[in-house]
């Protein structure tokens, strides 16, 4: 099997102030859409309901799905302004499981949608799968019941024709959906310059990239293998996948990191395409022949799940969108017995953002005595919305809501 390293599309093709207006007339017509992929639970972070609900411990306190909201509000604004119309409405499908659905749907409703309309957020569940055990016979949760489990990201495709939502797209005549994942706080979402982008280059896919900068980060790998694109997963990486020049950079050097735009044709053609199953195994509980349930020291049971970038071979027209990692990348997967990916790191990413979009609109920030600056998404999706700041001095802490 020979790979090749991919060729950064944005690195031949710079992003323009035309990607950006192109993205934005794209939303303003109803042409676009997000995907979240929501059916994780906050079990590792302690927080034993879906991730999306989890409070971020911010000066003011907001959930991942009031983030996304936010930032989703501001965008129409801007989508509005830009073409001078009114009802600009990003369409946002969640894919749920069957144990988090009805809670996802309550959780927006006592929220009143955060300011959206309940018209524009729709929740999905993905499809389910038996755990077996290692001889492939099925795990019981009761003695009538199977024991069951989501079947991977990979999922979504089949799960957004199941549930009728390719046709409602086509109906709305949405011709661009990004994909992500929830624990990303930093993801732009439908972003404009994205959309435009694949847009104006025809893409059936546009995949954004951070730099890899270390060997044990644990993000996929794009590569090449006969002209098409592909992602090894960082389990799977070779040693010939983690060379590294002289200068210390590495040869495969565009991890992927969930952030994945597609057309609605492509989705049509993923949804009718079965895709490799990958297996984990896992401790799972289970009931025996004389209904004891048994918690197992070891690993005993398998999970088959499928991976969304599994689809990207499908496609001819791709684009690879390099973004820079303090702007649009900040996972929230560990507790803060981890160092890494927790809430404060999250923090600390949000805050630099922040100091970086003022300093951006020409703000002098003195961040002497605190860290802390909250901007809303609300208030400004970049730096745009804080020029009154321009040749001002801003103590921290600073919040703008």
């Amino acid at each position: 099997m020979t790979y090749q390293p991919v060729d950064i599309t944005t690195n031949t093709i710079p992003v323009t102030k035309e990607h950006y207006y192109r993205g934005l007339e794209l939303i303003s017509q109803g042409k676009t859409a997000l995907i979240t992929l929501a059916g994780g639970q906050g079990s590792r972070l302690g927080f034993e309901h879906p991730k999306g609900m989890f409070v971020l411990p911010f000066e003011i306190p907001k959930s991942i799905f009031q983030m996304t909201s936010e930032r989703l509000l501001r965008l129409q604004e801007l989508a509005s302004e830009y073409s001078h119309q009114k009802n600009v409405m990003i369409h946002w499908f969640l894919m749920t499981n069957e144990e988090t659905t009805e809670e996802i749907n309550n959780y927006f409703k006592e929220h009143q949608y955060f300011g959206l309309s309940s018209e524009q957020i729709h929740c999905f569940p993905q499809g389910m799968l038996p755990v077996v055990d290692f001889n492939d016979k099925p795990l019981y949760e009761k003695k009538d019941k199977i024991c069951m489990a989501p079947n991977g990201n990979g999922g979504l495709f089949k799960a957004l024709k199941d549930n009728g939502i390719l046709e409602f797209m086509n109906e709305k005549g949405i011709k661009y959906s990004v994909a992500h994942s929830v624990d990303n706080i930093l993801c732009k979402d439908v972003d404009p310059n994205m959309i435009g982008y694949m847009d104006l280059l025809q893409s059936e896919i546009c995949i954004k990239i951070v730099k890899k900068t270390i060997k044990e980060e644990k993000i996929g790998i794009l590569v090449k293998e006969q002209e098409r694109i592909k992602v090894v997963e960082y389990t799977e990486l070779t040693d010939e996948l983690n060379k590294q020049l002289s200068n210390g950079e590495f040869i495969y050097n565009c991890g992927h990191i969930a952030i994945n735009a597609f057309s609605t044709p492509f989705l049509e053609k993923a949804a009718e395409y079965q895709l490799p199953y990958h297996i984990a195994k896992k401790k799972v509980p289970f009931v025996n022949e004389q209904g004891i349930v048994i918690h197992p020291s070891e690993n005993n049971g398998i999970k088959k799940e499928m991976f969304f970038f599994d689809v990207f071979p499908l496609a001819t027209k791709v684009s690879i969108f390099e973004i820079q990692r303090f702007i649009e990348f900040s996972a929230l997967k560990n507790s803060l017995n981890e160092s890494f990916d927790n809430v404060n790191t999250v923090k600390r990413d949000w805050y630099r953002l922040n100091i970086y979009y003022l300093k951006k609109a020409g703000a002098i920030v003195d961040d002497s005595k605190s860290p802390i600056c909250e901007i809303s998404f609300r208030r400004s999706f970049e730096e745009e919305g804080l020029k009154e700041f321009k040749g001002k001095t801003i103590q921290l802490p600073f919040i703008l809501n």
